[in-house]
């Protein structure tokens, strides 16, 4: 139901999935006073039991159909991702915006699909690439942007921890397209020219569970990306590496998660004429920048209810669909990669 058909500003809620990620939604839009959470679909009882104990307001529904959708202006789909396409697809036809759990969808055809329907209907859809709400990576555009680590150069991740193994897509697919949402946000300009990806599935489960993904930027920057699915501790480390500075960024740190690191690449001009290009480096000081406290996943909500509400639709989001599906033709083309033994695929997005 389309928002200004009602009198009240507040978007009547729907979550799509109480698994993993759906109790985190729903605890956050119950504290968003633009929201009205008025209904979880899932159909596993014991999923749907817990729900209603915790919120015996809610009603439940087995199934998401278009009557469940006729009372409804926004859905949270938190399912597996092979679900997204058709769940998606109906809100949309059923003139409900939605805001669905990355990946987007399995292909890049199903998530321009999705764009496209979203656009005709004049709703709204976008994705849970919460990182591009993440204070620390907010605070790092923002030194970035100001110049703060000179010319961008590197970007060096890596994301390990132990599972959630997933059948219906990679670790890529799963951890890597983290990576991929933050470099889109902090560098929207740089095009890449080629892709190259090593995976592996030492347990020969039903995916890969381990890979190495490497981007080359046409300004010559590069993004190293590894991801692990098989480590005993978690990890979720980034380095971005500049001409001046370098900033570190450890999410599994509960404070001083941003790190600055002083440093200068000098040519060493004694040894130019017997080794080319040989550059020394000095590091300087080190420093940790104040955070802003919150939530990512309660800011980029906040910021969709806002969206909503005022009908802003000219205005891309930070997690936009469009801005997904860029990210899944790299996923696509890293695949592609992957089977041919991490041949370089070009790509130009």
């Amino acid at each position: 139901m389309q928002l200004q058909e009602r009198d009240s500003k507040k978007l009547r809620a729907g979550i799509i999935g109480y698994g993993y990620w759906g109790p985190n939604i729903l605890r956050n839009i119950i504290e968003i006073e633009d929201y009205e959470p008025s209904v979880v679909v899932d159909s596993r009882d014991d999923r749907t039991h817990l729900a209603k104990r915790r919120y015996p307001s809610l009603k439940i529904e087995k199934e998401l159909t278009p009557d469940v959708l006729d009372s409804l202006d926004v859905v949270f789909i938190c399912t597996p991702a092979a679900s997204h396409f058709a769940l998606a697809k109906l809100a949309l036809e059923n003139q409900t915006n939605v805001w669905v759990e990355k990946p987007m969808t399995l292909t890049s055809k199903l998530a321009t699909e999705l764009n496209e329907l979203a656009e005709q209907n004049n709703l709204k859809i976008v994705v849970d690439h919460t990182y591009v709400y993440s204070p620390a990576i907010e605070k790092i555009k923002d030194i970035i942007d100001q110049g703060g680590i000179g010319k961008p150069l590197y970007y060096e991740s890596l994301r390990a921890n132990l599972g959630i193994f997933q059948d219906d897509v990679s670790v890529i697919w799963d951890l890597a397209i983290h990576d991929l949402s933050i470099l889109d946000f902090l560098y929207p300009d740089f095009k890449i020219d080629w892709i190259s990806c090593r995976s592996f599935n030492p347990l020969n489960g039903a995916t890969n569970s381990l890979s190495n993904l490497t981007l080359s930027y046409s300004n010559g920057f590069v993004a190293n990306i590894s991801t692990n699915w098989l480590s005993p501790v978690k990890v979720r480390k980034v380095v971005f590496g500049g001409s001046s500075s370098s900033l570190v960024f450890d999410d599994t740190e509960p404070s001083d998660k941003v790190q600055i690191f002083a440093q200068e690449f000098v040519a060493n001009g004694d040894m130019e004429q017997k080794i080319q290009g040989m550059t020394s480096y000095k590091l300087g000081s080190t420093s940790t920048p104040k955070l802003e406290q919150s939530e990512a996943l309660r800011k980029g909500l906040s910021d969709f209810a806002l969206h909503l509400i005022k009908r802003d639709f000219e205005n891309d989001l930070r997690n936009s669909g469009y801005r997904a599906t860029k990210m899944i033709k790299i996923l696509e083309a890293a695949e592609l990669s992957a089977l041919q033994m991490g041949k370089p695929i070009e790509l130009s997005v």
